[in-house]
């Protein structure tokens, strides 16, 4: 007995001392990556709650968010899914009834000294019969506001809010729409940019005209437009403003962003070929305001539909929407002519026709007015004369293009972020031989501007603590760039682009609680899920079998049992139960 004893106390010893190790195979709990839309998005806190019901659903089933590679993905709402082949992906869409969202809320750019327009569609489920309080606030103050009447379960609206800024720059909006029966309100913030420049527009008459002087004299008193004339009296000579060229030959193409001709008719063929250029290259914008009808040579050189005259006893008034203008002698395209975009119409016996037309034409476009006698009801009440030229032509020159483009989106971010860059060449600044094209080089930096974030070292990287170089990456079109980057620290940057002799610039703010417009859903995020051997899941527990029933992956997994600090206690045993024995016998 007693030999049995020492024995197996030897056992273990030199079993402790080998430290054999047992390998044997097992399966690997299923390790899930849960994805989140970013804290901007209004439907974050609804993720939340759902992420909390899938745990729950899950109920220990599956590592979630383990840190080493998925078996399966789920993207709640609008997350973004990597791409991870072989791994299946769930989405989860995030739809409630009743629910209200804004799906867009959107400003372009404007002027100092004009209203900006911000466009915003919401979308409505189960809200019939119910009223939503759309309101557009500023630093917490109201500035416009629409109210609208739910007719459908499921509906679309759109509107259009207005808000005027009193000093140029980026102005951080918010659209907040509340819903009667509904405890929390849809928010989006919107950026308005406004820049702080003037319309440059020509006014140029090869002879005196009524109808372009009446108009110059509308715009002149507006300070949103600089506006320089050129008249000529006789062929010989001419009466011209600071700025203005002698005749179209000279001009600068870049010096206007719009210009306006007087008696088209009388133009020679050298101002028609200056003009088509400034339109069809430069991109900017040409408005005919003849007082007679058209050459043919001039029809053709811009590309213009023939025109019916028409002369009335009594005046016509311009189709709403917009300002009304009144006119009395017209100047009608045929239908069956070349192709161009109905402007503004009249309605003229028994149908509606174009009164006012723009064809495209290069980069530009060229605007005809066929109201030829509309400055004689300038004083007109029912008429907006001064309003309806002074819309038409601001919103002609703005479309003109710069010869660098910059834009940034969103222009309004948090912290993390994914922002998109996008710039863009005129095609004028490119230069074209044996069917190469040369492109300027284009140098991108996002500066620090705001004070709250000159004082921190760390801002966007460690060269330069107010500076970070953006790499541009060339589009399918030469002179277009792309670059994604992540929103840095809350603060207020610029965005900077060099190419060439030209430079351009695009704002950026960045704050903690900004709130992005709902996403739509991803129809990408849908076709992968289907094609990766996921699938869309609505329903929790749904979304829980299938986790479950997918493949549990095997690991081999090694244990060394003899680590264990509890073979001591049989070791000490065996050898107190021999000495016992020992001491029985008699022996020491």
């Amino acid at each position: 007995m007693r030999r049995f004893l020492r024995g197996a106390a030897i056992a273990i010893a030199v079993a402790g001392v080998v430290d054999p190790a047992i390998a044997r195979r097992a399966a690997a709990p299923r390790a899930v990556d849960i994805l989140m839309p970013r804290e901007s998005d209004p439907d974050h806190g609804y993720a939340v709650r759902v992420r909390e019901r899938v745990a729950a659903a899950l109920d220990g089933r599956a590592v979630l968010d383990g840190g080493h590679a998925p078996d399966a993905l789920i993207a709640i709402g609008p997350a973004v899914p990597p791409d991870v082949p072989g791994v299946p992906l769930f989405t989860v869409p995030l739809v409630a009834t009743p629910s209200l969202s804004i799906h867009r809320a959107h400003a372009p750019a404007g002027l100092h000294g004009q209203s900006a327009p911000v466009a915003v569609t919401l979308r409505g489920i189960g809200l019939a019969g119910r009223t939503t309080s759309v309101v557009l606030s500023r630093s917490g103050t109201a500035v416009d506001r629409i109210t609208h009447y739910w007719k459908a379960d499921d509906e679309r609206f759109e509107t259009r809010l207005g808000f005027v800024p009193a000093a140029p720059g980026l102005h951080r909006v918010r659209v907040r729409a509340s819903t009667s029966g509904l405890d929390d309100p849809a928010i989006a913030d919107v950026a308005v940019v406004i820049r702080d420049r003037r319309l440059r527009v020509l006014a140029y008459e090869p002879r005196p005209s009524w109808p372009l002087a009446f108009v110059r004299r509308s715009l002149e008193v507006d300070p949103l437009f600089d506006v320089v004339a050129t008249v000529r009296t006789t062929t010989r000579s001419a009466t011209r403003g600071a700025g203005a060229p002698p005749s179209l030959s000279a001009l600068q193409a870049d010096r206007f962003d719009a210009i306006l001709a007087g008696a088209p008719e009388a133009l020679t063929d050298a101002d028609a070929r200056a003009l088509d250029t400034f339109v069809s290259r430069r991109g900017g914008t040409l408005i005919l305001l003849p007082d007679r009808p058209f050459t043919e040579p001039l029809l053709r050189r811009f590309g213009l539909p023939a025109f019916d005259e028409v002369v009335l006893e009594r005046p016509l008034t311009v189709q709403p929407p917009g300002p009304l203008l009144r006119a009395s002698e017209l100047l009608l395209p045929r239908p069956a002519g070349n192709g161009f975009e109905t402007v503004r119409v009249v309605r003229h016996g028994d149908r509606d026709r174009a009164v006012m037309i723009s064809v495209l034409r290069g980069e530009g476009r060229v605007i005809v007015s066929g109201a030829l006698d509309a400055w004689r009801y300038r004083a007109d009440p029912d008429a907006s004369f001064d309003r309806f030229w002074r819309g038409l032509v601001a919103d002609a020159a703005a479309a003109a293009p710069p010869r660098l483009a910059v834009t940034i989106q969103p222009a309004i971010a948090r912290p993390g972020d994914d922002l998109t860059v996008s710039v863009t060449l005129r095609p004028s600044e490119l230069t074209a031989e044996r069917g190469v094209i040369e492109v300027p080089a284009v140098e991108a930096e996002l500066h620090a501007t705001g004070g709250n974030v000159r004082k921190d070292p760390g801002i966007l990287g460690p060269s330069d603590p107010r500076t970070l170089g953006i790499r541009l990456w060339p589009d399918v079109t030469a002179g277009v760039y792309t670059a994604r980057l992540r929103a840095p620290r809350a603060g207020e940057y610029a965005l900077s682009v060099r190419a060439a002799s030209t430079s351009a610039d695009a704002p950026l703010l960045v704050a903690d609680d900004v709130v992005h417009p709902a996403s739509a859903g991803s129809r990408a995020a849908t076709w992968a899920a289907v094609t990766s051997g996921g699938a869309v899941v609505t329903d929790v527990e749904d979304l829980a079998r299938r986790i479950t029933a997918l493949d549990a992956s095997e690991s081999e997994r090694r244990t060394r049992p003899m680590r264990s600090p509890w073979w001591i206690v049989p070791f000490a045993g065996l050898l107190c139960a021999e000495w016992a024995l020992r001491r029985h016998g008699g022996e020491r």
